[in-house]
């Protein structure tokens, strides 16, 4: 069409011209809407879920893919949760002492350390992560693309920010613009992250300037994805009692091949909730990484796979499979105000 060739002529590349004003668009029309989300999504999972050794480059290829899914359905939180029964003590036969075996899976610090480098926007990843040999590989991993992870020229209704410095009467943030915004305030703000409400001048005369406000004002107020947070629990039953929310989960689903056929389960068994939380067990299964009776600890405890065609599902399919069939009830039953 006519736009198309103006913008060859004009050596601009179409297909990235055409992904910038979706981004844009897509924030912009949110918050034209005004159609907030008020509810939460969490998933978690085991460390042990790669059990057997991979290549470096591999488990953070399975990552990635692990990212990609929780970005596309919206994820809010991830929680990796050690399980202490994988991690033996073996006695070395020359001295006699106890020691524990290398690890023959990827530690929940490794784990987390990728996914949180994965939801961070490019432009901020520099004042968070120093170079770490675990992160070697993650340049050859998709990106995220979030409304959050907005490129130089895309003028977003909202930003993440990082402090660069702060004085007595004003910060300095770098949103990942051309120039750096200056906030007057009365007090000093420690460095880190933040997110910023923007307001764009419409000359390059005035600076662009803006407000902080909660990271959760995004998806709250307009409904705009603002990625996740990554969390980890110290054992199973910390995935509750550490829930960063308050009164923690309302809905809790649990999913294994033992579970119940999600098809049979009725929609009046899904109640409405704020928080919600979908528990994966990796390769050791629920049952016997809990130790309990499941039924006690999951308001639903659900099979997504049924008929299954191979041995093992694998958890980054796993949650695939599962959010997909599991999403219009999240849709239906998250809580709403109106």
């Amino acid at each position: 069409n006519a736009e198309y060739g103006e913008m060859k002529r004009n050596n601009q590349n179409p297909k990235q011209n055409f992904a910038k004003k979706l981004k844009t668009s897509l924030q912009q029309q949110n918050v034209k809407n005004g159609k907030g989300r008020l509810w939460t999504l969490s998933i978690a999972f085991p460390e042990n879920f790669m059990s057997i050794n991979k290549a470096k480059l591999q488990t953070t290829s399975l990552l990635g893919q692990l990212a990609r899914t929780a970005a596309l359905f919206c994820v809010d939180e991830i929680v990796v949760f050690k399980d202490p029964r994988t991690t033996t003590t073996e006695k070395d036969q020359k001295n006699g002492k106890q020691h524990k075996p290398p690890t023959p899976f990827f530690p929940a610090e490794k784990i987390s350390l990728i996914l949180s480098y994965l939801s961070c926007p490019q432009y901020i990843r520099k004042h968070l992560f120093p170079i770490d040999e675990d992160l070697k590989s993650v340049g050859t991993l998709p990106p995220l693309e979030l409304p959050s992870h907005p490129r130089l020229q895309d003028h977003t209704p909202y930003r993440e920010g990082f402090i660069l410095r702060s004085k007595k009467d004003q910060i300095i943030i770098d949103v990942g613009l051309e120039q750096t915004i200056k906030l007057t305030c009365n007090t000093s703000k420690p460095k880190g992250r933040i997110t910023m409400k923007m307001q764009y001048s419409k000359d390059y005369s005035t600076p662009h300037t803006g407000e902080i406000c909660s990271s959760s004002e995004p998806t709250e107020k307009h409904g705009i994805y603002w990625g996740y947070q990554v969390r980890i629990a110290a054992d199973f039953e910390k995935i509750f009692s550490e829930s960063p929310y308050e009164g923690g989960y309302d809905f809790k689903i649990g999913t294994s091949e033992l579970g119940r056929n999600v098809d049979e389960i009725s929609d009046s068994e899904f109640k409405t909730f704020k928080h919600l939380i979908v528990i994966f067990g990796g390769t050791r299964g629920l049952e016997s990484i809990s130790g309990k009776d499941v039924n006690s600890i999951f308001d639903v405890y659900v099979n997504t796979c049924v008929p299954q065609g191979t041995l093992l599902i694998h958890t980054p399919e796993a949650m695939l499979i599962s959010l997909s069939i599991l999403r219009p009830i999240f849709e239906n039953k998250g809580f709403s105000e109106n």
